[in-house]
């Protein structure tokens, strides 16, 4: 699916009678990817917020939801988008995990967070 973004503008020339009607799409919220950095054999701890900072939603609170988890150590994702990681001892390269932000009524796209 591709994502658009930005101000639309259109013109509509109407002749004759005019009658009208207008409706308005529900849209979910919209989920970024995000990076953070870890030190060997160190514990991440992200503030509320964390990963939800750079996400949008236009009718709501939004909260995370873990869709696929670390695969190098323990991870704990709150509703609120903090969290915190630790790593296996002596794993000193690149994990992830994936998480959608959710309205309770509409979800996002799936972000990737990069550790």
């Amino acid at each position: 699916m591709q994502k658009l973004s930005g101000l639309f503008l259109f013109a509509v020339l109407i002749s004759g009678a005019f009658s009208s009607s207008l409706a308005f799409a529900q849209i979910g919220p919209i989920a970024e990817d995000d990076f953070y950095s870890v030190n060997e054999d160190s514990i991440l701890t992200v503030a509320p917020m964390g990963v939800l900072l750079n996400d949008t939603s236009i009718d709501s609170d939004i909260f995370a939801i873990i869709q696929t988890n670390v695969g190098f150590g323990t991870l704990t994702l709150n509703l609120d988008g903090s969290f915190t990681y630790q790593p296996n001892q002596n794993f000193d390269f690149i994990d992830s995990f994936t998480y959608i932000a959710t309205n309770g009524t509409h979800s996002s796209n799936n972000a990737t967070v990069t550790l």
